[in-house]
């Protein structure tokens, strides 16, 4: 959810679908020609399963879960299916699929002293500690 609200300010300032966005900053940079929100139609990444009883079983799309009463019994809902369907909401959380070599291009832009995305490791940066004393 914190992702979505970044997501929606990121979209605010750029003037930018989410979308371009990602293609912009980071995927045509990466040259991750293989990663996005949607993909074809005849292209089945892989199988989604959930969790059963006795064994993980396929899940069905749209997959609905009952969340327990620490979540509110809220109703938890997941639709593997919509990475073929590009007028679907693209959540930045948890939205993007890709393939194995566009995901080991991403992790070795992040712990790359050269990369095209920073001056820098951007691991170093992501972990750096950015909260200093107020008293």
């Amino acid at each position: 959810m914190t992702l979505d609200v970044l997501d929606g300010v990121l979209i605010a300032v750029t003037q930018q679908s989410l979308e371009e966005i990602i293609k912009n900053s980071i995927t045509i940079p990466l040259n991750m020609t293989n990663t996005g929100f949607t993909l074809p139609d005849n292209h089945q990444p892989v199988t989604h399963y959930h969790n059963a009883l006795s064994q993980p079983l396929p899940m069905p799309s749209p997959y609905c879960m009952q969340l327990d009463e620490s979540w509110n019994n809220w109703i938890l809902s997941y639709n593997p299916k919509c990475i073929f369907n590009p007028e679907a909401y693209h959540p930045g959380g948890s939205g993007t699929v890709g393939n194995p070599p566009d995901f080991m291009q991403f992790i070795l832009a992040l712990t790359s002293l050269s990369n095209a995305l920073s001056s820098g490791k951007l691991m170093d940066k992501m972990a750096k500690y950015y909260i200093t004393d107020l008293d």
